[in-house]
């Protein structure tokens, strides 16, 4: 997924991949956290499974700025799916087990330039 984070964003915008919209090898949201006058930049990474939300794993890492492009790399096999961003990559187990995905949803502040299926 390729596009461009809007100049205007509240840096929240969420992806989702799986087998549809209630069963998710990998939902990735990017957010800003505020909390206790720290503005802290995360990405929540999640599964799942008939509409139950699964774990959260948080990774202190955002490497998109507000009106700049960015790109998004996923990857899922049986055991896990892969995600790359910019100089970041990082790892999440597929709970769910699919071989594939059929479902894809981008969401939030994030405009959509290309999307490619490998």
């Amino acid at each position: 997924v390729k596009g461009k984070v809007r100049s205007d964003a509240g840096c929240i915008f969420k992806i989702k991949v799986g087998q549809d919209a209630s069963n998710l090898i990998l939902l990735l949201r990017f957010q800003c956290v505020c909390h206790a006058g720290f503005n802290t930049k995360v990405i929540e990474m999640n599964s799942m499974a008939d509409g139950e939300l699964g774990e959260m794993v948080h990774k202190l890492a955002f490497p998109f700025r507000q009106g700049e492009e960015a790109r998004v790399s996923m990857e899922s096999c049986v055991a896990q799916a892969s995600v790359s961003l910019l100089a970041e990559s990082l790892t999440f187990p597929n709970q769910l087990g699919l071989e594939s995905a059929e479902f894809l949803s981008v969401e939030g502040d994030f405009k959509i330039r290309a999307i490619k299926f490998y």
